[in-house]
């Protein structure tokens, strides 16, 4: 049996935003981050949350709000939310 799809959380969406071509890529993000780029495909997947460490380098360098990695998306909502974009911009 497969594992449900993790639900994800609106930090997920916004950072899924961010590295969204053309905009930075995830190795970069990782960089800031320092972390491997396969802990950040984890944490835009909803598989992974960042550490608050990590957590304040992304609302200090892309504006993704500490509080939207514990805030979780409707069921419903899909990858084109208008409240991740929100919190991207």
């Amino acid at each position: 049996m497969a594992d449900p799809k993790p639900k994800k959380t609106k930090g997920a969406q916004a950072l899924q935003r961010i590295v969204a071509p053309p905009r930075v890529d995830q190795e970069e993000v990782a960089n800031n981050c320092e972390v491997t780029q396969q802990a950040v495909s984890g944490w835009v997947k909803g598989r992974a949350k960042p550490t608050p460490d990590r957590m304040r380098i992304l609302q200090d360098k892309y504006g993704i709000p500490m509080e939207s990695w514990t805030e979780y998306l409707d069921d419903d909502a899909d990858d084109t939310d208008s409240e991740a974009e929100k919190v991207a911009s």
